[in-house]
């Protein structure tokens, strides 16, 4: 039996020419999908244009405009997205307020939420975390993620034990939780930072 003829036979066999048809047909589907869908997606004004006009053959304007308006309250404009931006975080007064245990806290366009407690070079057999050994405890070091919500930023940032954090004193208490003070008009304003709630 020569070469060819033995390709011949493989060839058609039922599964060649089955995996063929189907990878032929898979071909045929993907071409179609990138050029064709691709143009309809590029035009989608005309695509409006064609819904408008079998709308009007189906239903009346009245409805038309009854649906569209259904459709208008999700629909996101640039008023609406530069207003959910502005509105995220607290205004000024009621960061002045912010008190007690909070999992977050928001300073000017930034908030601020604990990741991290831990501690560098600390020698065996001491607990940094519990305060044992006061050398050890300013080894003690917070990360701290800090997203600006107007620039859309985020960054984790490492604070040591007793530093300034964006106007407020920064001292670790344990492995969960940090304190943030600070002096205001209206009196000090003392924070606990924690990673989680604990209910």
């Amino acid at each position: 039996m020569s070469f060819y003829h033995r390709i011949k036979v493989f060839c058609f066999q039922p599964l060649v020419l089955i995996s063929a048809g189907i990878a032929l047909l898979w071909s045929f589907a993907d071409l179609s999908e990138r050029f064709v869908t691709d143009n309809i997606s590029g035009n989608s004004r005309d695509k409006s244009l064609v819904h408008k006009e079998f709308l009007s053959r189906i239903i009346s304007s009245e409805q038309q405009k009854d649906i569209a308006a259904l459709y208008d309250k999700y629909r996101v404009t640039e008023n609406n997205a530069s207003q959910e931006k502005e509105s995220v975080g607290l205004s000024l007064k009621e960061q002045q307020e912010q008190q007690g245990v909070l999992k977050q806290v928001f300073v000017g366009d930034l908030k601020i939420e604990l990741k991290a407690v831990i501690s560098q070079g600390a020698p065996a057999g001491n607990s940094p975390i519990e305060g044992k050994n006061s050398t050890v405890q300013q080894q003690l070091k917070a990360l701290l993620l800090v997203s600006n919500a107007k620039a859309g930023t985020a960054e984790v940032q490492e604070f040591a034990n007793n530093s300034l954090v964006h106007g407020y004193r920064l001292s670790i208490n344990n492995n969960v939780q940090v304190s943030l003070t600070r002096t205001l008009e209206q009196g000090e304003q003392q924070i606990t930072l924690t990673m989680y709630q604990i209910k």
